[in-house]
């Protein structure tokens, strides 16, 4: 089973968080290979990482990044994400000798064996993942209601497909065309270009803040918004991932409390992070204050406390930029 992150290291303690979660939950495993692609890990940094992996008996092989944008000849707006966001892109190039990957972002955790996903059988498909309850990456990548727009957090990846199709190639001419600018930086670009060829994991295996913090409720909504019949994920299946993740990703939100790295984090799983954390080099971290601005703060008290509410004001601003 081959594993694989990537991360800059003003993210380094929160890759080490999902990278001792992953090794606690996944023991048994016989072959577990890890490798980091590092956007200027600092050394010191990489051997603290290497030593906690080492403490499990297992390797993890840590390969460099490189400039993508000299090589593309133009400049990439990353938004207030790093050019790690985009390593994805690139895993075919970078893991040269390897058939199959399975990439995590590192603001996940892992809570159960990976080796049911590891197995998993896409099909003609080049990777597989969990759909996102995005409404505006679905509007920014002018899907129909009928298409599913994903999350790039966990991918299974047939490297070889990858290969073949030339998918690196396509992402970087859709980059281009966009002139350096994705709505969700990877995300929007491989949606776009793999559309039709992503295989639909149990949601148990990328749970997002958003469907902790919105419950099952948002999802719904989120059908009404696009007056669509089509579930993001059937009612039991949210309601299983809910108690029973195999992968929790902490992903960012406007309310600006999803995360426990944030000293105001309301995330259910935010004590479970500090316990992970805790078995790290990095059990002393200061805390981040993030500063969040009175409109998402009333933003995202109306979609927790009336999400239906919400949803109907969004729904009323696409028709409007529509019309």
């Amino acid at each position: 089973m081959n594993i694989v992150y990537g991360c800059d290291d003003k993210y380094v303690f929160i890759l080490a968080t999902s990278l001792v979660s992953l090794l606690q939950s996944n023991q048994n495993v016989k072959e577990l290979n890890i490798y980091l692609v590092s956007d200027n890990i600092s050394l010191k940094n990489k051997q603290l990482l290497q030593n906690m992996v080492e403490e499990y008996n297992r390797k993890l092989t840590i390969l460099p990044f490189f400039d993508f944008c000299e090589e593309i000849g133009i400049d990439v707006d990353f938004g207030h994400y790093s050019a790690a966001a985009y390593i994805r892109l690139f895993l075919a190039r970078i893991l040269v000798s390897l058939d199959k990957v399975l990439w995590i972002d590192c603001d996940t955790l892992v809570l159960k064996s990976l080796e049911p996903l590891w197995n998993i059988e896409m099909g003609d498909c080049v990777c597989a993942a969990c759909a996102d309850n995005s409404v505006v990456g679905k509007q920014k990548c002018q899907f129909t209601q009928s298409d599913k727009y994903y999350n790039s957090g966990v991918l299974l990846i047939d490297l070889n497909k990858w290969r073949k199709n030339n998918i690196e190639n396509k992402c970087l001419q859709t980059l281009i065309q966009q002139k350096g600018y994705s709505f969700d930086v990877d995300q929007g670009i491989l949606n776009r270009v793999l559309k039709g060829y992503i295989y639909t994991l149990p949601l148990k295996y990328n749970v997002s803040s958003k469907d902790y913090i919105y419950g099952i409720s948002i999802s719904d909504c989120i059908n009404e918004f696009w007056d669509s019949n089509l579930e993001y994920y059937p009612v039991t299946e949210r309601k299983e991932a809910l108690t029973d993740p195999v992968i929790v990703h902490f992903l960012e939100d406007h309310s600006g409390m999803s995360r426990p790295w944030y000293k105001k984090c309301v995330h259910p799983k935010r004590g479970l992070w500090k316990s992970f954390i805790k078995m790290t080099p990095w059990i002393n971290y200061e805390p981040i204050d993030r500063k969040i601005s009175i409109g998402n703060r009333m933003r995202s008290f109306v979609a927790i406390r009336m999400p239906s509410v919400y949803m109907a004001i969004k729904k009323n601003e696409r028709r409007k930029n529509s019309s």
